[in-house]
């Protein structure tokens, strides 16, 4: 075995703590067990539930809020929409006197301070097949639990049994509304095991790294799940944790396990394998995972709490994932020891059949080498074509709208839309301030309530200088035309008489604008990180540079898949953080496969003679080692992604599809065609200043190799 010092600090440090790990096996074993039950039963005890909550602090939509409360604290409560269908006219005896009775009930419940009588407040639809009653909750919907929910549901059992149609819309319900599917985590377990089975020829050390991903990603979560009980902790945001999490923690199990089988086929002890393995895959889990980490930690600059916290969260279940990797997981392979080495009988000719894998892989590459330019330019026109949509994005919110017809904010929203306006989903909350009193407030009702966007504008508070109005668009909430209407009502603000517009329609605007304003700044931090990362690893500012600009690529098509998928066919307008937070995420995850590709060439660049074909050598022996085991972990985390695409969250569906479009479209396109293309077509300046055969120092990166 090489000794301590023919590795570099990190590499000696995770070589450490694997000797540590595998001295203190049980031990370690003990305390992540200890750590994934208590932490989900702490979830379990003390676990508030997670809420979206697109709020921008210091914006007009936030000033609305604070300024409505001053008039009534009940207002910046939480409401409830409550929608009554029936298939002949709802205004008959039985079916008011059926609402009346539900609604008095209602109003008994907790927290409940008003409940609309929609036979008294134009509530009935013009055709008498519907009626909606308005709910306000003077608690905030993070004090809300489903409990609240089952009473709201309920008190509408006598209108249920009258034979109409009940069902439930507003904040309460499509906050508290069950999200998450287990298909998304099935989907990704289940062809992990696949690829993992077929890669090692080995269920225990399949299992082993499927093992180690539960219990980092379990604890992850159970973790932000006890913390939504102290702080809002953002629906979105877990989700996303959990998909990132697993993708990046079965991937790096299976760099680490790889590595450990080869160095134990090659003839080494168990325990030197382990500590081997450690440093060198394990020296390659860190720097991933501190890669993703930097990538993610670049959203907090965009100034916005739901965004920074997704980026806390993520990064929680990735830098958990990086500690079960340098720590369980050797803890475990020493444990079954050659268990996971072994081939089963009955996956012998597919284990077989890697090395022929190589040799695919090898005539690829040296067949695209030998054509740079031709398909270097098919596969920049492809990228071209997929990122085209993006000239039509058209930023905004996702709505009630989009969830699937099993929930009933969906059957509301669309009975609503349907017999009313779209835009009683998600109403505007108007605050006027200004001299004259109630008369001028009047005026102002009235004038809101002759724009053509408007349906109705009804003054809901009253103070002495101010009045806040509860506006109806007649445009769903995530159209352009309530967007407009946001703006429009806003310049009617004077210094005498400011105007302030809130609701969550109003709130995304902002919420919008802001992502606009930071976005720039976001991506140019992100990718001088990754530049100066690749510079001070490879030594080689030219492979750095292009490297950065390759990761852009994929991030370019994976948006404009996206839109034309979402947005020109379903005619849904993108998340304003879906940009942003695919570029983070992209730009930190396809810097996993660039650092292993690039090194492996870059080794083999330096210690090839100096002569016209090394550069050639080098791009076709690194890339087609380093797919045999990029293309199994690009597959793992693709199928991860796609999972994400069953979710009922519209959010967690775009990004889903948008990452797993990006890691396909990252480990093809750009990994076998553009890179060996243009490192080919580059030749010395690749790796300027150094030169094959040379004496270069292989610090960074390339000692993971080793």
């Amino acid at each position: 075995m090489a000794g301590n010092g023919d590795y570099g600090l990190l590499a000696r440090s995770t070589a450490r703590v694997a000797r540590v790990s595998t001295r203190f096996r049980r031990v370690v074993i003990t305390l992540w067990l200890i750590a994934f039950v208590g932490s989900v039963s702490s979830a379990i005890v003390f676990g508030g539930h997670a809420s979206n909550d697109f709020g921008v602090p210091g914006s007009d939509s936030a000033a609305a809020l604070e300024t409505a409360e001053e008039v009534d604290p009940r207002l910046a409560g939480t409401n409830a929409i409550i929608v009554f269908a029936a298939n002949d006219d709802i205004t008959q005896r039985k079916y008011v006197e059926a609402v009346t009775h539900s609604l008095a009930e209602l109003r008994s419940a907790p927290d409940v301070f008003s409940v609309s009588d929609p036979y008294a407040t134009e509530g009935v639809s013009r055709d008498r097949r519907a009626a909606i009653a308005d709910v306000g909750y003077a608690a905030s919907v993070h004090e809300l639990t489903l409990d609240d929910v089952d009473r709201l549901r309920a008190s509408m059992q006598v209108a249920v049994e009258s034979g109409l149609v009940v069902e439930f819309g507003g904040q309460l319900l499509v906050e508290t509304a069950k999200r998450g599917s287990v298909w998304a985590e099935a989907v990704g377990f289940g062809v992990a095991l696949v690829v993992l089975v077929a890669v090692f020829g080995n269920f225990v050390a399949a299992g082993i790294c499927l093992v180690v991903a539960a219990i980092a990603i379990g604890t992850g979560i159970s973790l932000l799940s006890t913390l939504s009980a102290w702080t809002t902790v953002p629906t979105t945001a877990s989700t996303l944790a959990t998909m990132i999490g697993l993708g990046v923690a079965i991937d790096y199990a299976l760099f680490y396990v790889s590595r450990y089988r080869s160095e134990v086929t090659g003839g080494s002890e168990v325990d030197v394998a382990l500590e081997r393995a450690s440093a060198v895959a394990g020296r390659s889990v860190a720097v991933a995972g501190l890669t993703v980490v930097l990538a993610l930690a670049g959203l907090t600059l965009a100034g916005l709490p739901p965004v920074s916290f997704m980026a806390y969260a993520s990064s929680l279940t990735v830098l958990l994932a990086v500690l079960a990797s340098l720590t369980l997981l050797p803890a475990l392979l020493a444990t079954t020891g050659s268990r996971a080495i072994s081939v089963m009988p009955s996956l012998a000719n597919l284990a077989a059949g890697q090395s022929a894998t190589v040799r695919r892989w090898s005539r690829w590459t040296h067949h695209v080498t030998e054509r740079p330019w031709r398909y270097l330019a098919f596969a920049l026109a492809t990228i071209f074509l997929l990122s085209s949509p993006i000239a039509f994005m058209r930023l905004g919110q996702l709505d009630a709208g989009v969830d699937p017809t099993s929930h009933t904010q969906r059957r509301a929203y669309d009975i609503i839309a349907a017999k009313f306006t779209a835009g009683a989903n998600d109403p505007l909350l108007v605050t006027y301030t200004g001299a004259g009193g109630n008369p001028r407030a009047e005026l102002f009702r009235q004038e809101v309530q002759t724009d053509s966007d408007v349906a109705s504008a009804t003054i809901i508070a009253r103070s002495e200088t101010t009045s806040v109005l509860h506006v109806v668009p007649v445009a769903a909430g995530r159209s352009t035309r309530t967007a407009d209407l946001v703006d429009r009502l806003r310049s009617m603000s004077t210094a005498e008489s400011p105007v302030r517009v809130g609701g969550a329609s109003a709130a995304y605007v902002d919420f919008t604008k802001r992502i606009d304003e930071r976005l720039m700044l976001v991506v140019g931090v992100t990718i001088a990180l990754s530049f100066v990362a690749l510079l001070i690893s490879f030594r080689a500012p030219v492979v750095a540079a292009k490297s950065a600009v390759l990761n852009g690529f994929s991030i370019a098509a994976s948006l404009g898949v996206i839109v034309a998928v979402f947005q020109l066919a379903w005619d849904w307008p993108i998340p304003s953080f879906m940009p942003i937070l695919v570029f983070a995420l992209v730009f930190g995850l396809s810097m996993d496969y660039e650092v292993f590709i690039l090194s492996r060439v870059r080794e083999d660049y330096l210690e090839s003679t100096d002569d016209d074909d090394a550069n050639q050598r080098s791009i076709v022996s690194g890339v087609a080692s380093s797919a045999q085991v990029i293309a199994p972990a690009a597959l793992i985390m693709i199928a991860v992604f796609a999972g994400f695409a069953l979710d009922p969250d519209g959010n967690i569906r775009v990004i889903g599809v948008a990452l797993s479009v990006a890691i396909l479209i990252d480990a093809t396109l750009i990994r076998l065609v553009v890179i060996p293309s243009t490192m080919m077509l580059l030749g010395r300046l690749n790796w300027w200043p150094a030169v094959p055969g040379g004496t270069a120092s292989k610090t960074g990166v390339v000692a993971l190799l080793e």
